[in-house]
């Protein structure tokens, strides 16, 4: 058997809506989530998960479908996952209390 040698990534981070009030979020909250995985097509692959993920998310901007956020500090053993992304949202947008 042969392994293609180009693996196949994927870092999935689960952040409640109502962390999302503005401002900078530390993903070490108990309440965000994550799951990792490292695939090899037609060989092999391995999983991860769980919370305590490092580094910080700071929402730039955001409308009904998505978010632009910078991640920052959050790594894993071989690779840094700084940078800006724009990610859908997977539940409505967080209303904003009324004022008053």
């Amino acid at each position: 058997m042969t392994c293609d040698s180009a693996p196949i990534w994927q870092f999935v981070l689960v952040v409640p809506s109502e962390l999302f009030t503005g401002g900078v979020i530390d993903l070490s909250d108990s309440r965000i989530s994550y799951h990792e995985e490292l695939a090899y097509p037609g060989c092999w692959g391995t999983g991860a998960g769980g919370s305590g993920v490092r580094g910080t998310l700071e929402t730039v901007s955001s409308d009904d479908a998505s978010l632009f956020v910078k991640l920052r500090g959050a790594a894993n053993e071989d690779l840094s996952l700084d940078g800006d992304y724009t990610v859908d949202r997977c539940g409505a947008a967080t209303v904003p209390a009324p004022d008053g």
